[in-house]
């Protein structure tokens, strides 16, 4: 998300996960990863916004999702 506020970014970020923080699915896995009860609860904690949602400036977003780009399509 284009946004480099970071709480503006978070507040974005949260509305766009309250509906996954419902789904034991989605909250299990995320437990699995690393996450603990507290990063779920009253809407997502700072840590668990910032480790699912890629905001910031272009450069750091670029960054955070693989490097920077080189104007191709990716291999797979």
């Amino acid at each position: 998300m284009l946004e480099a506020d970071p709480l503006r970014a978070r507040m974005i970020g949260r509305e766009h996960l309250a509906p996954y923080l419902q789904l034991p699915n989605y909250t299990n896995s995320w437990l699995r990863l690393g996450f603990i009860a507290d990063d779920l609860a009253a809407g997502g904690s700072d840590r668990l916004i910032d480790g699912l949602v890629a905001w910031g400036t272009t450069e750091a977003i670029r960054d955070r999702i693989g490097g920077r780009s080189t104007g191709r399509a990716p291999t797979m």
